[in-house]
C-alpha cells in the first residue's frame, strides 16, 4: 500500500472515531437534558427548569420551593389536627342529641340504640325510655296500633281507654335495631271493640309518650269497630327540625367558632425556617424536598378521610330535613376560574431539527362530568359554557378534567458548533434553539355553580406542556366546598 493510500485510511480512520466520540457526547447530553426534565418533586414539576425560564434552580430557588412545600405539610398536618378534635366534639354533641331527641327513640323500652363512633368502634346502648300511650274517648273500647317500618309491621298487644304501657307482639330480632318513632312511615289505629255514648262511632285521642313527654298526638274522629285510621306521622317529623333534634346554621357555627378561631401551631413565617446557607447543598434541599412530597402523599388519605368525616358529622347534627337539596337544582350559571400565567420554556438547544407544534396551544377544554366545553383562555380569566343547561341540576357535576388543546414552539435558527479536523472536515451546519411557548402554569382553580362555590384550590404548582396536557380531579363531589352546599338548606329562597 502507498504512504498515500495508507495516510488517507489514517485519516478515515480518525474521522471515524470521532464522529463515534462526537455521537456518545451527544447521547449524554441528551441524557442529562432528560434527567434535567424529570428530577422534579412528586407534582411533576422540573426541578432544573421550574422557573419556566430554561434555567436550572439555583440553590437559593431550591430552598424557597422547600419552604413552600414544609408550609403545606405544616398546614396540612394542622388542619388534620384540627379536625380530630371537632369530630370528636361534633360526634359527641350528635350522640348528646340522639339519646335526647324523643322521635329517634327506639318504639319499645329496653331496646337497642345506635350512636355515632366517635372512636370508630360501633356503638350501641340500651334504652331505658318508659313508652307508653294514652287513649281517650267518650266510653270504651279495644284497640290495636300498627306501626310499619320498611316491609315489618310491628303490632301492639290490646288497648284500652287510659295510659298503659306500649308493647308489641313480635320484636326486632337480635341483628335488627329496633325502629326509632322517626323510622315508622306509617302508624295506624284500628278498632276491635268500641262502646260509645254518641252511638256506632267515637272520636278517639291517641296520645304516644316517651318518658312522659307527647312524641305524637293525633286526635282521629269517626272511629267505628272494624275500621283502620292513619295517625298523622308527619308531627314525628316535624319534631326532627326542632333544636331539640337538630341544630340550625347559625348554631353550626356558634358550636364551631371556639375551633375555627384558632390559627394552629403553625407559624408561616419562613423567616422562622432555615436559611438557604444553613440547609446543606442544593443536593440536600432536592433530598428534603423529595422527603417532604412523600409525607404529603402519606397524610393525603388521612386528611380526606377526616374531611369527610367532618362533612358527614355535620350532616347528621343538622337533621335530614332540606340538606342536600341543593343537589337538585338546575343550573341557571356555571363559570371557572383558571388563574396562572403563560410561560416559555426552552426545549433544546442546537437541535438539528426543528419540532412543530399542534392542535391550538391556547385552547383549553374543561370536562365537568355533566358538562364539558372548549375555550380559548387568557389564564386568570372566568369561562362559562355557552350552552344552556338548564336541563342539568348540580348533581351531575362529578369532576374537573383540563385538557391542553394543542402545544406551540419557536425555533430559532443558530449554527451548530464547528467540527473541524485539520483541513479535512468543517462544515457550519443549521441547528434550532427550541422553546416551548403558550405553556399553562396554574396555581389556582374556582368552580362556581348557581352563585356557590362548589370548588376552590390554591397552590396547585400545575403545569400544562408538552409532557403534560392534562390534568384530571375525579372526586368533586368529595371536597370540602362541595361538602358545604351539600349542608345548605335555603333552596326554596334561591329557586
Amino acid at each position: 500500500m502507498t504512504e498515500s493510500a495508507n495516510t488517507q485510511m489514517n485519516i478515515a480512520t480518525y474521522i471515524l472515531s470521532m464522529v463515534v466520540v462526537l455521537l456518545v457526547m451527544g447521547c449524554a447530553e441528551t441524557s442529562s437534558d432528560s434527567r434535567s426534565r424529570s428530577g422534579a418533586g412528586s407534582d411533576g414539576s422540573s426541578t432544573s427548569n421550574a422557573s419556566g425560564s430554561g434555567q436550572e434552580l439555583t440553590k437559593d430557588d431550591l430552598h424557597e420551593k422547600l419552604l413552600n412545600r414544609e408550609a403545606q405539610l405544616n398546614l396540612e398536618k394542622d388542619e388534620l389536627a384540627k379536625l380530630q378534635v371537632i369530630n370528636e366534639a361534633l360526634c359527641e354533641r350528635i350522640n348528646k342529641i340522639n339519646k335526647e331527641c324523643l322521635p329517634k327513640k327506639p318504639i319499645t323500652a329496653n331496646s337497642k340504640i345506635r350512636l355515632v363512633s366517635c372512636d370508630g368502634n360501633p356503638v350501641e346502648e340500651v334504652s331505658n325510655s318508659k313508652i307508653e300511650v294514652d287513649i281517650y274517648l267518650d266510653g270504651s273500647g279495644e284497640f290495636k296500633l300498627d306501626f310499619h317500618s320498611g316491609n315489618t309491621i310491628y303490632q301492639s298487644s290490646t288497648l284500652g281507654p287510659g295510659t298503659q304501657e306500649l308493647k308489641f307482639t313480635n320484636r326486632a330480632d337480635d341483628q335488627t335495631l329496633t325502629p326509632s318513632f322517626s323510622d315508622i312511615k306509617k302508624m295506624r289505629l284500628t278498632a276491635d271493640l268500641l262502646s260509645s255514648g254518641s252511638g256506632s262511632s267515637a272520636t278517639v285521642t291517641v296520645d304516644i309518650m316517651v318518658d312522659g313527654k307527647t312524641v305524637l298526638k293525633d286526635i282521629v274522629p269517626g272511629v267505628k269497630v272494624g275500621g283502620s285510621y292513619d295517625l298523622n306521622v308527619r308531627k314525628i317529623y316535624q319534631q326532627l327540625i326542632s333544636s331539640s333534634c337538630q341544630i340550625s346554621n347559625e348554631a353550626l357555627e356558634q358550636f364551631l367558632a371556639p375551633f375555627n378561631s384558632s390559627e394552629g401551631s403553625f407559624d408561616n413565617d419562613k423567616s422562622s425556617s432555615t436559611s438557604s446557607a444553613q440547609a446543606g447543598s442544593a443536593a440536600d434541599i432536592e433530598q428534603r424536598i423529595v422527603w417532604v412530597e412523600e409525607a404529603l402523599a402519606d397524610l393525603f388519605p388521612n386528611l380526606e378521610a377526616a374531611r369527610n368525616r367532618s362533612f358527614n358529622l355535620k350532616k347528621a347534627l343538622k337533621g335530614d330535613t332540606g340538606v342536600g337539596c341543593r343537589l337538585e337544582q338546575k343550573i341557571t350559571e356555571l363559570s371557572i376560574t383558571i388563574d396562572g400565567s403563560p410561560v416559555i420554556e426552552s426545549v433544546a438547544n442546537k437541535r438539528n431539527d426543528r419540532i412543530e407544534g399542534s392542535g391550538n396551544a391556547k385552547e383549553i377544554e374543561i370536562d365537568l362530568g355533566g358538562v364539558s366545553f372548549a375555550s380559548t383562555i387568557a389564564l386568570g380569566s372566568t369561562f362559562s359554557p355557552d350552552e344552556d343547561l338548564t336541563s342539568l341540576d348540580i348533581a351531575s357535576l362529578t369532576k374537573i378534567n383540563l385538557r391542553k388543546g394543542g402545544t406551540s414552539f419557536i425555533n430559532n435558527l443558530v449554527k451548530c458548533d464547528s467540527s473541524i479536523i485539520g483541513d479535512v472536515f468543517k462544515k457550519d451546519n443549521d441547528c434550532y434553539d427550541i422553546l416551548e411557548e403558550s405553556v399553562m402554569d396554574i396555581n389556582k382553580i374556582k368552580l362556581e355553580v348557581n352563585g356557590l362555590t362548589l370548588f376552590e384550590q390554591g397552590n396547585l404548582g400545575l403545569k400544562l406542556d408538552r409532557d403534560r396536557l392534562t390534568w384530571k380531579y375525579e372526586s368533586l363531589q368529595l371536597n370540602p366546598k362541595w361538602g358545604e352546599m351539600l349542608l345548605r338548606n335555603d333552596c326554596e329562597a334561591t329557586n
